[in-house]
């Protein structure tokens, strides 16, 4: 048997070479764009669970052996897009939490904590608004701001919570702020570890203003 040997000139191992690095420029510019558009359509749908979903949809599971309400709470909150407002007064006489490991919607789950007490709930977007029941409904406004320091530049992290409920937000990294505050809402409390603590009056406004002062004795 004769033995033959394939001979490719160099010009063709060249052109070969070439294509395949084409290809696989190619190859990766597809993947680049499927991923980046998966990711985006992730977020969207990421944001429209937190303003689209209904109470009766979303599911949580979790068990609770006499715990507090905030406990109970923050537990929904840390499985869902949804957050709590309420009045931390109207809390005070809320008696204990157990509840046994079982997938149920959050509707159901509020349903049976609230069975036993004074305490109503209703949803707006993504708030879950607590009240005690017959008193007129917590009607929410937006407010916006932002927050600087004592040489006007901007302060991200900053703490920001409505006095008085469990409502709170943190400052981005142009200093700004944007959430939504119960509607006879009266003071914001700004903290930051190095600043004085501050209070700030937000009666009959939806944009405020905000300058921190250096706290020197926390500093030294």
């Amino acid at each position: 048997m004769q033995n033959f040997t394939l001979l490719v000139c160099r010009p063709c191992r060249l052109k070969h070479a070439l294509f395949l690095s084409s290809s696989f420029r190619f190859f990766m510019k597809v993947n680049l764009f499927i991923f980046i558009f998966s990711l985006g359509f992730s977020n969207f749908l990421l944001a429209t669970d937190a303003v689209g979903q209904s109470l009766e949809n979303v599911k949580v599971s979790f068990q609770l052996k006499d715990a507090s309400i905030t406990d109970a709470l923050t537990l929904i909150e840390n499985q869902t897009n949804f957050r709590f407002t309420y009045r931390r007064e109207d809390l005070n006489s809320f008696s204990s939490v157990t509840i046994s490991n079982r997938l149920r919607s959050v509707k159901e789950t509020l349903d049976l904590m609230m069975a036993k007490t004074d305490l109503e709930y209703h949803q707006v977007d993504n708030y879950i608004v607590l009240a005690k029941r017959g008193d007129q409904q917590m009607v929410l406004a937006a407010l916006s701001g932002v927050i600087y320091d004592e040489a006007k530049q901007p302060l991200p992290g900053v703490n920001v919570l409505v006095k008085g409920t469990s409502i709170g937000t943190t400052t981005d990294s142009n200093g700004r702020f944007t959430m939504t505050v119960p509607e006879d809402a009266t003071t914001l409390v700004i903290s930051f570890i190095g600043y004085k603590k501050m209070e700030v009056d937000i009666v009959n406004k939806t944009e405020v203003s905000i300058t921190l002062e250096t706290d020197i004795q926390s500093l030294s």
